[in-house]
């Protein structure tokens, strides 16, 4: 098994295993109200109040989004990382990578990344609202990406 099949079997086990509390933490965000007017108290009461009146499948519910995001997320973070690296070590006239220009080749990576990534997270976020009108990452994306070209060419 090559590195990048581990490193994608790596990717997905985490998904399948933080998705759930994925949901909880995005249930608990978007939730209206505080205190006693909340409707979860905290990460057990969400749990425990989407298991019994939606069922456990739903802790699950968008997983596809992130899950198809995985290996384009890592490919282009690497990708990004090593060209920045080559870019910067140009400009500021370097043959090797220190700490600092590590830093910056890194976080200019991560913001190209999230071009990638932006789309899946709000896709992932619309499926896990507990209001959410959508049926499936299909139609999320469909009906999303209408809404963001007709809110630009307006």
């Amino acid at each position: 098994m090559s590195g990048d099949q581990r490193r994608a079997i790596a990717g997905v086990s985490e998904i399948l295993v933080m998705y759930p509390l994925d949901v909880v933490k995005t249930r608990i965000q978007l939730q209206v109200g505080t205190g006693a007017q909340a409707e979860y108290s905290g990460i057990i009461d969400c749990i425990t109040k989407i298991v019994k009146n939606e069922g456990p499948s739903r802790l699950y519910r968008g997983i596809s989004a992130p899950i198809l995001m995985e290996a384009p997320k890592r490919a282009t973070k690497f990708a990004a990382n090593d060209e920045w690296g080559k870019i910067y070590r140009k400009v500021f006239g370097m043959t090797e990578m220190n700490q600092p220009l590590a830093i910056l080749t890194g976080a200019t990576a991560g913001a190209t990344e999230s071009f990638v990534v932006v789309p899946f997270e709000l896709i992932k976020i619309r499926l896990q609202d507990k209001t959410s009108k959508y049926s499936g990452m299909g139609e999320t994306y469909y009906l999303e990406c209408r809404l963001f070209w007709c809110y630009i060419s307006s």
